[in-house]
């Protein structure tokens, strides 16, 4: 079992530095899961940079969150479907070259349906970018991990069962695979899906904590959370 931790990336003098990386790795931890749109804004010797630093605190790159940024949009009007993909494809490659096996697709601002615009148009976008993402992870062996963001953050997409739907309705590569996860805030209640997909690892706050109790026990990366994001 390993055990990462979500965090950002600062500015330290102009290079890019883990927030709270010794304490990360103080408390434990083997990787820290750092926002992709971050990920996408520094240079090729930042990055560079910010490899050799994981490489000195003993952490490693595994899962990565926050894949758009809010000023890409996912859903609504006039959206570019050549740059959402665009974009990810580009992600992607940068993943697979720090060895990040899993990006996060939470994005709420990006993906939130605009007011006045179908939520049922703004469903089959979404869609229509997942099978596009699907088909463009696949061959560099990094998966999406589609988030059910809760209704405080966003309005399409928001517990286990409609996040199994979409993803249902997604044309992936038969390689391919989809993990569910759900973030949840200290007033929203655990929602668990009684519905089972074959190609679905589903993962809950609860599930983490029950593997917390029992280190013997052996499963997938999972995630826990320094802060709020």
């Amino acid at each position: 079992m390993q055990y990462g931790c979500c965090t950002k990336v600062l500015e330290n003098r102009g290079e890019p530095a883990v927030y709270r990386g010794s304490l990360i790795k103080a408390c434990g931890y083997t990787y820290a899961e750092l926002p992709m749109y971050r990920l996408m804004e520094l240079s090729d010797s930042q990055i560079r940079t910010l490899r050799d630093e994981m490489k000195e605190l003993g952490l490693s790159f595994e899962s990565s969150n926050c894949f758009y940024p809010a000023s890409m949009r996912l859903t609504g009007a006039g959206i570019d479907m050549g740059a959402i993909l665009d974009y990810a494809a580009r992600a992607f490659e940068l993943a697979a070259s720090l060895g990040i096996r899993a990006i996060v697709l939470g994005s709420p601002v990006s993906r939130t349906v605009p007011a006045g615009f179908s939520k049922a148009a703004a469903r089959e976008q979404l869609a229509e970018a997942l099978t596009g993402m699907s088909k463009l992870c696949a061959p560099l062996g990094v998966d999406v991990a589609f988030e059910a963001c809760n209704i405080y953050i966003n309005n399409l997409i928001v517990n286990l069962d409609e996040a199994l739907e979409l993803c249902r309705d997604v044309t992936a590569p038969a390689s391919g695979w989809w993990r569910i996860i759900i973030t949840l805030l200290s007033q929203t209640k655990i929602q668990r899906s009684s519905k089972r997909a074959s190609n679905t690892s589903i993962m809950s706050i609860s599930e983490i904590r029950r593997a917390r109790r029992s280190p013997s026990r052996r499963s997938s990366t999972r995630t826990c959370p320094l802060y709020n994001r």
